[in-house]
């Protein structure tokens, strides 16, 4: 049974890292091509600086020093600058948590212990709204423009008008 799984799945993938390997050592060996100029390319990181991958994942603590989450993602303004993470509160593995994005300003990442520090709390976390990214904005745009005019309007009718206290149907119980 093992010997079988071993064929099956070990030698494809023998077959596929070495063809990648090999790939990687071809592109690296370009005759007649020239490389970028020094100025453009870092060669290492420096000790100050820190990957993407070393921020996402981030443990997230509180001023009393709780985790209150973890960074899901670095958001970027036109400029290629960060200009906020959010913040995944609760879940499990990631699916149910809740999402909060915050200014870059708010962070303290703290390399050394692999920790980003929030003046804030978990509560106050959980109370604020959740982000909604670009491509859930567009979704539920997309699903509002396919409605049928009439679904919209009859669902527009339901909602309680301002100034007016909404109907409430009697239970017919009596008290």
């Amino acid at each position: 049974m093992f010997t079988r799984l071993l064929t099956r799945v070990g030698v494809p993938l023998a077959i596929g890292l070495g063809s990648a390997m090999a790939l990687a050592q071809e592109l690296e060996q370009v005759p007649g091509a020239a490389p970028p100029a020094a100025e453009r390319l870092i060669i290492e990181q420096p000790r100050d600086y820190m990957l993407s991958e070393d921020l996402v994942g981030m443990e997230v603590k509180g001023p009393d020093d709780s985790s209150v989450g973890s960074v899901d993602s670095l958001l970027f303004n036109e400029n290629d600058e960060i200009v906020g993470a959010v913040v995944a509160i609760g879940g499990f593995f990631g699916i149910g948590a809740k999402h909060v994005a915050l200014s870059w300003d708010e962070f303290d990442i703290q390399p050394d212990e692999q920790v980003a520090r929030l003046t804030l709390t978990r509560e106050q976390l959980a109370a604020a709204p959740s982000f909604r990214d670009r491509a859930t904005i567009e979704a539920h745009e997309q699903v509002d423009r396919a409605r049928p005019e009439r679904v919209r309007e009859k669902e527009s009718d339901r909602l309680p008008q301002p100034g007016l206290t909404p109907r409430v149907p009697q239970s017919g119980l009596a008290e």
